[in-house]
C-alpha cells in the first residue's frame, strides 16, 4: 500500500500538476484506495513540510479513505499545523467522517481561538459542529462571518464560511455573499456565487444575473449554474436572455401589486 500511495503522489502531486489555480484530483485518487491507505498517507503528510497545497490534499485524502480511526490524526493536525487551511481541512475531515467522539473537544477548542486571527478556523469549526449535530454550529458561522474592509486583498479566511453558507443554506448570510460577488478576488467571487446557487434563495437571482458579466469566465460559468439551480430554467444562457426574463417577471409582479391581485 505504501508503494501505491507513493506512486500516486509522485504522479499527481507535483506543484505543476496540483495547485490552487489548476486544481487536482490527488485527494480523490488517494481516497479511492480505502481505509488501508490512511496510515501511509498520514506518514507522507508528516514528512511534507514546504508544499502547503500538497499538505492540504493529503489531509483531505485521509478522510476520503473513510478511515474512522483517523480522528486522532485529524485532531493532531488541528492542534499543531501552523497553516490555517490545513486546520480547516482537518475540520472538514472530522465532519466528513462523522466523528462525534471528538465533539466535546471541538466545543472546547472554540473557546481558545481568536476571532480575527483564527476566523477561517472558527468558520470551519462551526460547520463541523453543525454536521456533528451541535446546535452551536450555525450561530458560530453567522457570528464569525464578518467581512474585512472593502479594500482588503485577503478574503481567503472567509472561504470556510462561504462553503458552509451554501451547503447549510444559511440564507441569513446572503447579503454578505452579495457583497463578495461584487468586490472580492476572483476565487472568492466564484465561491460566493456557488454558495448562492446552493442556497436556492430566489432573492439572489438579480445579483447573480449581473455576475454573468463578470470579467472572469469561471465566475460567469458558476453564475449560470447558480441561476439554473435556483430557477430550474436550462434554456437561458446569455446575460441578455436572463435580463429580459427578469425585467418581464418584475413588470408582471408590479402589475399584480398595483392591481391588488
Amino acid at each position: 500500500m505504501d508503494e501505491k500511495v507513493t506512486h500516486i503522489i509522485r504522479t499527481m502531486g507535483g506543484r505543476q500538476q496540483c495547485n490552487r489555480l489548476t486544481g487536482c484530483n490527488l485527494a480523490q485518487e488517494l481516497g479511492r484506495l480505502g481505509p488501508t491507505a490512511s496510515t501511509a498517507i498520514q506518514t507522507v503528510y508528516r514528512k511534507t513540510k514546504g508544499d502547503a497545497h500538497g499538505r492540504i490534499q493529503l489531509i483531505n485524502a485521509v478522510s476520503r479513505t473513510g478511515d474512522r480511526n483517523a480522528g486522532n490524526f485529524l485532531m493532531d493536525v488541528l492542534r499543531s499545523d501552523r497553516l490555517p487551511p490545513s486546520r480547516v481541512e482537518a475540520l472538514y475531515g472530522i465532519a466528513r467522517l462523522g466523528l462525534k467522539v471528538h465533539l466535546q473537544s471541538l466545543v472546547n477548542l472554540a473557546d481558545t481561538l481568536d476571532s480575527k486571527r483564527d476566523q477561517g478556523v472558527l468558520l470551519a469549526l462551526g460547520y463541523a459542529l453543525d454536521r456533528l449535530g451541535s446546535p452551536r454550529g450555525k450561530p458560530m458561522i453567522e457570528k464569525h462571518f464578518v467581512l474585512p474592509p472593502l479594500d482588503s486583498r485577503r478574503w481567503d479566511q472567509l472561504q470556510p464560511g462561504i462553503y458552509a453558507a451554501g451547503i447549510l443554506r444559511l440564507t441569513a448570510l446572503r447579503p454578505q455573499l452579495e457583497v463578495l460577488i461584487k468586490r472580492s478576488d476572483p476565487f472568492t467571487r466564484r465561491d460566493a456565487v456557488t454558495a448562492l446557487g446552493r442556497m436556492r434563495d430566489r432573492a439572489a437571482i438579480k445579483p447573480l444575473i449581473e455576475c454573468l458579466q463578470d470579467d472572469m469566465p469561471s465566475v460567469r460559468r458558476e453564475a449560470l449554474n447558480a441561476l439554473q439551480q435556483i430557477t430550474g430554467f436550462r434554456h437561458k444562457e446569455s446575460y441578455d436572455e436572463w435580463k429580459r426574463w427578469w425585467n418581464t417577471k418584475r413588470t408582471k409582479q408590479e402589475h399584480i401589486n398595483t392591481s391588488g391581485g
